[in-house]
């Protein structure tokens, strides 16, 4: 054996570990908090919540839209919320996420976000068409 195979095989068996262990850990920071003010689409004010928040990846996530307008909230006749999600810089064409109304002003829906990363929740109000988008972290 060379003196040189064996420095080689005392960094690498020091080095890999300590790499693996480092990207790994690089690889669990947690996503921030999910703290979006009420956004404004004509006279209506949308809000997004997100359960869990932050959300990770690969599991089901609850997404609750509420709707008001002059303060109050609206009924289900009066606007039709559409929700879509995606990733910004890797747009994936995501399904539409389903909603349900739950209430005056209240609409819920489920998603299981495929990967950790930076998405977007666009909310569509018809019959207004105009859009709200939040901005939001997926971790680990």
């Amino acid at each position: 054996m060379t003196s040189r195979w064996v420095v080689s095989v005392v960094v690498g068996s020091v080095l890999f570990p300590t790499l693996v262990v480092l990207s790994t850990a690089a690889c669990r920071v947690e996503a921030e908090q999910f703290k979006a003010a009420p956004q404004r689409i004509g006279e209506y004010e949308v809000t997004l919540q997100l359960d869990p928040n932050p959300p990770k990846s690969g599991r089901g996530t609850s997404l609750m839209v509420t709707i008001t307008r002059g303060g109050k909230p609206v009924e289900a006749t009066e606007v039709e919320p559409h929700l879509t999600v995606d990733m910004p810089e890797m747009p994936m064409g995501h399904p539409e996420v389903a909603l349900h109304y739950e209430g005056p002003g209240k609409w819920t829906g489920v998603i299981k976000f495929p990967m950790p990363g930076d998405w977007v929740a666009i909310v569509m109000l018809m019959p207004e068409g105009s859009e709200a988008r939040f901005e939001f972290e997926v971790g680990p």
